[in-house]
């Protein structure tokens, strides 16, 4: 059965950013000293400077973008080091990750939030199974631009739900029978 009947891209889109919005919250460093300014942010808990409306940069284009201003906001620090393994960061890789652990993380964040919204089970066998496990069919390979995998390294989250929307979610070896061929 076509994926693209049960998941519109607009779905699968907001599972996506909702999974990367959350992801990233969750990345919150408490603990981190901030020099009080004489007019500082509206929100409650925020110590950094208002820059506009009373709001601190992050939560004036959090207002501007129409998502919740509460919750917490990653600190960002330019030139540190990657969380995991250590290594200078230089602007490269993103949630403060190097590049190498930004894509990992990343590519897992958004595949268990397609996994997700795509029922979390294999469409043909309908079992659960672990995240490594899950395989992403396209149905029609003549509407296929990219496999899952390249559109999670090269394409925004935009491109990512385009091209979910035309594939089922199958698991590794309902996926090998269906493409094999005699």
């Amino acid at each position: 059965m076509p994926l693209e009947h049960d998941v519109n891209k607009a779905k699968l889109l907001t599972a996506i950013m909702a999974a990367v919005d959350c992801y990233r919250t969750s990345l919150h460093t408490p603990g981190l000293e901030i020099e009080k300014r004489p007019t500082s942010c509206s929100v409650i808990g925020c110590s950094r400077q208002s820059i506009s409306k009373n709001l601190c940069n992050a939560h004036y284009l959090r207002k501007r973008h129409g998502k919740v201003l509460g919750g917490s906001i990653q600190i960002r620090q330019r030139d540190s080091q990657c969380s995991i393994c250590g290594n200078a960061l230089n602007g490269k890789g993103g949630w403060g990750f190097c590049a190498k652990h930004y894509a990992q993380i990343r590519f897992r964040v958004i595949k268990q939030a397609l996994v997700d919204v795509m029922g979390g089970e294999c469409s043909r066998c309908h079992q659960s199974f672990p995240l490594a496990v899950y395989d992403f069919h396209h149905s029609k390979p003549e509407n296929k631009l990219l496999t899952i995998r390249d559109a999670l390294e090269r394409l925004g989250l935009a491109g990512i739900a385009e091209e979910a929307a035309k594939c089922e979610l199958l698991c590794a070896n309902c996926h090998r029978i269906v493409e094999h061929v005699d």
